[in-house]
């Protein structure tokens, strides 16, 4: 039996500001001046939002005051605006209201309300709300143990790409709890969540978070340690093999008055596009050299990770650095030629090259961002 223990509630130690698809005064104006860590403009943007009936910006002002982001740190305000959101339908408030409930930020500690607001979320399809589900079976809070409910809620999570699922849902199959004991399965799901770069726990973890992708890493080498060469070969086959499967598109929470029939974009969309919004802030700013490291090539690591395929990721990795680092390479050469111009991208056949031959998808999309295409 493993030592490990799955991860009971993380959700709320991750910054996933809420993307509204309609557009409304103040929103984009706040978006910009939290990605620019102007927390106090951003707030004062959400908050007249957040009032009128704003489930989104009412979600953004929770997770402000919950980390002291351009006010005082104040969780009994915080769970406010995260009921208010929450009551709304807004998947994402309804997985952040039960962490609070299960850590007792503002209120006391209440795990029947945390697995209430749980089930809300997970029933939307929301990642975060189906993991909390499943842990708190794995445990029994809130109610009574029960491991294939765990194993049910945790594999629907892992299986939309929720690093801390699959790492839980390792556990699971080491141990046999709610599934047959299977040490290929659970070293393919160690194996997977160090990938999970659409997931903010791994791609921007917040102060104070595990650090899953090491965990998982470390996990899956002493798992390893112990099965054999076949058993290892079997689990990276299924590993590269691996697609995601998102669920229904959630239900995100716009103003009353401002409902919309059209289609919501999915989380992956939502953090693929505020990865381009960060730099094309960056561009807007005037292109800051000094600030190239710091912004423009950590974005780039994360689009290159999050836009490759499964198989690529994994050798993103492990053997295959020298294309990550190529790939993060161009993709800030390209940002920088936005703002301060290449003599590279004066040539003809190397845009044609990057743009049009390369077969890239990141590529492809920055060349339509750029203007190069």
């Amino acid at each position: 039996m493993t030592t490990r223990k799955p991860y009971i509630v993380v959700t709320l130690l991750f910054c996933i500001l809420a993307v509204a698809t309609l557009a409304h005064a103040g929103w984009e104006e706040g978006q910009k001046a939290f990605a620019r860590r102007d927390y106090n403009l951003a707030l004062r943007e959400f908050l007249p939002l957040a009032k009128g009936g704003h489930a989104e910006a009412q979600l953004n002002v929770a997770f402000m005051y919950n980390q002291g982001l351009g006010v005082p740190v104040d969780h009994v305000v915080a769970i406010q605006w995260y009921r208010k959101a929450a009551e709304q339908g807004l998947a994402e408030a309804q997985a952040q209201l039960a962490a609070v409930y299960s850590l007792g930020l503002g209120v006391p500690r209440n795990y029947p309300e945390a697995v209430k607001w749980s089930i809300k979320a997970a029933e939307q399809g929301h990642p975060q709300g189906q993991f909390n589900l499943g842990a708190f079976y794995t445990y029994g809070l809130g109610g009574p143990r029960d491991y294939k409910k765990a194993a049910f809620w945790t594999r629907k999570a892992a299986e939309q790409g929720d690093a801390a699922g699959q790492f839980n849902l390792s556990v699971l199959y080491e141990d046999g709890l709610g599934v047959p004991r299977d040490k290929v399965e659970a070293l393919m799901w160690l194996l997977l969540a160090p990938q999970q770069v659409g997931d903010p726990s791994i791609s921007m973890p917040a102060r104070g978070a595990p650090d899953i992708a090491s965990q998982a890493q470390a996990a899956g080498k002493s798992l390893a340690a112990r099965m054999s060469p076949a058993q290892i070969a079997e689990a990276e086959r299924r590993a590269r093999e691996w697609k995601p499967k998102p669920e229904a598109t959630l239900k995100t929470g716009l103003p009353l008055s401002a409902q919309s029939e059209g289609q919501q974009p999915t989380i992956s969309e939502k953090l693929e596009e505020r990865y381009f919004t960060t730099l094309d802030d960056w561009v807007a700013r005037g292109g800051p050299i000094d600030d190239v490291q710091k912004t423009v090539v950590p974005t780039c690591g994360k689009l290159v990770m999050w836009t490759g395929s499964a198989s690529e990721k994994i050798g993103f990795l492990a053997s295959q650095r020298d294309e990550f680092d190529f790939r993060v390479d161009v993709c800030m050469t390209m940002t920088v030629n936005r703002v301060h111009k290449q003599p590279n991208f004066e040539k003809p056949e190397l845009v044609e090259s990057i743009c049009d031959k390369s077969g890239i998808l990141l590529f492809t999309k920055l060349c339509r961002r750029s203007g190069l295409r």
